[in-house]
């Protein structure tokens, strides 16, 4: 009779403890979203090697600030060469990546570009991390042309793609 008791006594008590409201703490939560402002790219300028002797072989380059330096027959007949010159605005926080890319070109074959960046000297135009571009940070790129001999008066342009990103 007594195990009955304390049966019902067990059962009670259970009653009572899930009928209390449980005891937890609550916190919200606020998530913090910061949105890179959306960057772009204006050129105003290409490069432009100038005028070279057609079907010749030999390597041509234009530096970032527009120096232009020739070999083999590559021989320059003409007009004033510059460097290609793009605008890049965007935030004042987010970094950015600066990459080259797609080289293509017929009887001409460009490679290894070259740039500055703001601050950032001459060199190859992979640049990971750069500072902020704000209302306006100038990109400038040189690159080198290797001539087959193939190329000829009305031959397509070489070219590049310039990929700039959010890292």
């Amino acid at each position: 009779m007594w195990r009955a008791g304390l049966k019902v006594f067990f059962i009670g008590i259970m009653g009572l403890l899930s009928a209390m409201p449980g005891l937890a703490a609550t916190q919200t939560v606020t998530a913090h979203i910061a949105f890179a402002s959306p960057g772009s790219a204006t050129k105003s300028s290409d490069v432009n090697f100038g005028a070279i002797k057609a079907d010749a072989v030999g390597a041509h380059t234009i530096t970032p600030d527009g120096v232009v330096t020739s070999g083999g027959q590559s021989i320059p007949v003409g007009e004033t060469p510059t460097a290609s010159n793009i605008m890049i605005m965007g935030g004042t926080d987010q970094a950015i990546n600066i990459s080259v890319a797609q080289y293509t070109g017929g009887g001409v074959s460009p490679q290894n570009a070259t740039c500055t960046y703001g601050d950032h000297p001459g060199g190859p135009c992979e640049i990971i991390d750069a500072s902020p571009p704000g209302k306006g940070t100038p990109l400038r790129l040189g690159v080198q042309a290797i001539l087959n001999g193939a190329q000829f008066v009305g031959a397509p342009s070489p070219s590049f793609t310039v990929t700039i990103t959010y890292p």
